[in-house]
């Protein structure tokens, strides 16, 4: 009886609906009446939304590494609203603080302000955009607009013409099971035409490519070498004989100096002198003397200096022997 009563009792309570503590919570911060920055909260959501979507798309585009030329347009919408937010002088909180003042400057912390800060120094920056693109920035009016530079333009021309003819030499749509011997005798001329021009502006004083261009410039090699097998054998087995012979010519200037120096010795080995072998020229100091010798020359020198040095005494005793 006692168990039953207390399954009646579990069953009761667990048919119960419980409150919803969520919805609860969510409805209080929703009419928040202590929220005094709340006319400034929509614009906070705004901006939010265009860094989640420049923040979206450098994550689609990370293998590989293509923002710059994927991602142009939520770049510029974002930054342009985080322009109209450092700019709301007209919007302003319950205690008459601008809004700009509320979300960037009036706490501690502001998280759109660091997310802003990550987006344009560890995204648009650390991918060097701005060597790739152009923008032409106009806040004020919303129509800023953007090109690519010359160097990216040509880089890409070429890329599409050796696609062009790996295209018409391979099953599209694949790149694996292609007849490499067609593709690598047919496309060669391009493929070197396009490494060398990427070669020059590679190493040229001051001038660089943005990381998509780097990024898809090693991925074309990669898939030239490794996947086509391509690379250019008979060019490095032409370049082994003039590095034997490199080799060879250094080993015999080697050889011949030292030779050289060996028949001006007069033919013998130089011999290196060891300063701690030899001995010394001067024959060494006696510091202890005998006695006898030390007590006669210390008699004799004292009495030469008080004969020397008293000359009252040495009268008295001339007078002493006339007497």
């Amino acid at each position: 009886f006692l168990l039953t009563l207390f399954l009646l009792l579990i069953v009761q309570f667990s048919s119960q609906k419980l409150p919803n503590i969520d919805y609860d919570i969510s409805s209080i911060a929703g009419s928040n009446p202590w929220d005094i920055d709340g006319p400034c909260q929509v614009y906070v959501e705004r901006l939010s939304w265009k860094l989640a979507s420049i923040v979206k798309c450098a994550a689609n585009y990370t293998i590989p590494p293509k923002v710059c030329t994927n991602c142009i347009e939520q770049y510029i919408d974002y930054r342009q609203l985080e322009y109209e937010t450092k700019h709301l002088d007209n919007v302003w909180s319950l205690d008459n603080s601008t809004c700009s003042d509320v979300i960037y400057r009036n706490y501690l912390l502001s998280y759109v302000n660091e997310l802003s800060q990550s987006v344009n120094s560890r995204i648009w920056d650390i991918s060097r955009c701005d060597d790739c693109i152009i923008i032409d920035w106009q806040f004020e009016t919303n129509s800023s607009t953007y090109h690519y530079n010359d160097n990216v333009i040509t880089f890409r021309e070429k890329l599409l013409l050796w696609r062009g003819c790996i295209s018409n030499y391979s099953d599209v749509g694949s790149l694996l099971g292609q007849n490499n011997t067609d593709i690598c005798n047919n496309c060669n001329d391009l493929f070197t035409d396009l490494y060398k021009f990427y070669w020059y502006i590679y190493v040229t004083p001051n001038v660089q490519f943005c990381v998509d261009v780097e990024t898809t410039m090693n991925d074309t090699v990669r898939l030239w070498n490794s996947i086509w097998n391509c690379s250019t054998i008979p060019d490095r087995e032409k370049e082994f004989v003039p590095v034997t012979i490199t080799a060879g010519l250094l080993v015999l200037f080697t050889v011949f100096f030292y030779l050289s120096s060996y028949i001006q010795g007069g033919g013998e080995a130089r011999r290196f002198v060891q300063y701690s072998r030899l001995t010394d020229p001067r024959p060494a100091r006696q510091h202890l003397l005998a006695t006898s010798a030390s007590d006669a020359n210390l008699s004799s020198r004292g009495s030469r200096s008080s004969s020397s040095t008293n000359p009252l005494s040495a009268r008295a005793r001339a007078h002493a022997q006339r007497d």
